[in-house]
């Protein structure tokens, strides 16, 4: 019988500093230009792997909150089944048994990317306990079918990049500076959730196109480099906040009790309703983690990778 073998993978969590639409395609897809950091704050998955004889597959996920689903419409399943599938295309016949179990920690459908986070690291784990048939750029390639982050998250693995910027979809990624390592950011998500169809929906209807986006980034590309905050708090951007919150109180409510507690920058991650805050002061930021921990909010404590 053939040996169990076991993978433990991250799965970190990305925020947007700056996200802007520039266009809007045929098919209805948005394009756009924004800077992905990947930072501290993670899932954590456990890869079970077991050979079998003949071609079929078994996978099996549990998760340590019962409110996941853990069926097969899961992005670990579906990325797991889209990497077999693409070693089937190769001519290679696999089968066995996964099992893998998920411990979240990455809010759920908050702007942080946990989902593509989660079928990265099942990409990248499933691929290390099959002996790497894939380079990390076919792995991108498996991923962006399933969803267009997935690349960035794969990349924040493999350690090819914890910062880059995205256009197209969000697939076509680019190095770019990262945050200063030696921040803090305090990630928290409150309130009533936020359809990213929605977001688009409303910015669709306002007409939001950032037709000047190449320059303004430019500018905050220069301030990331500054390591000033006070010009990069003033250079970030994030378009959906024009459309989230008027409709959703309790993210400017978050965003304003950041700002009071001294962070330096406070934005809104993707479509929200998840809000980061960068503090220079690890004393400040766990002060404003306790603070809203006190009200009932969950907040996490993390660094830029």
């Amino acid at each position: 019988m053939n040996a169990r073998e076991t993978r433990c993978m991250p799965a970190y969590a990305k925020i947007n500093t700056y996200l802007a639409v520039t266009g809007v395609r045929p098919n209805g897809y948005h394009t756009l230009l924004s800077h992905m950091q990947a930072v501290s704050l993670q899932d954590t998955l456990t890869l079970y792997w077991q050979r079998g004889e003949g071609d079929k597959i078994e996978i099996h996920l549990s998760c340590d909150r019962p409110d996941v689903p853990t069926d097969e419409h899961n992005l670990i399943c579906r990325a797991a089944r889209a990497l077999f599938a693409a070693l089937t295309d190769l001519g290679h016949v696999y089968g066995g048994c996964l099992e893998v179990h998920l411990e979240k920690q990455i809010p759920m459908a908050a702007g942080l990317g946990g989902g593509s986070a989660d079928a990265a690291a099942t990409l990248c784990g499933l691929n290390d306990l099959l002996g790497h048939p894939f380079s990390t750029d076919a792995l991108c390639e498996i991923g962006v079918k399933l969803g267009a982050d997935i690349p960035f998250c794969v990349r924040s693995i493999t350690g090819d990049g914890a910062s880059m910027t995205a256009r197209g979809i969000g697939e076509v990624l680019e190095a770019a500076p990262g945050l200063l390592p030696t921040w803090y950011l305090v990630v928290a998500c409150h309130g009533e959730g936020v359809s990213t169809p929605w977001a688009y929906r409303r910015l669709d209807e306002e007409g939001v196109v950032d037709a000047d986006a190449e320059s303004s980034y430019q500018t905050f590309l220069s301030a990331l480099i500054s390591g000033v905050p006070a010009q990069l708090a003033n250079a970030s951007y994030n378009c959906f906040e024009r459309v989230v919150l008027s409709a959703r109180s309790a993210v400017q409510d978050l965003m304003d009790a950041m700002t009071q507690a001294g962070a330096t920058l406070v934005r809104m991650s993707g479509s929200g309703p998840s809000v980061f805050g960068v503090f220079e002061l690890e004393s400040d930021a766990q002060q404003c983690v306790d603070a809203l921990k006190q009200k009932g909010i969950p907040a996490h404590l993390c660094r830029p990778l």
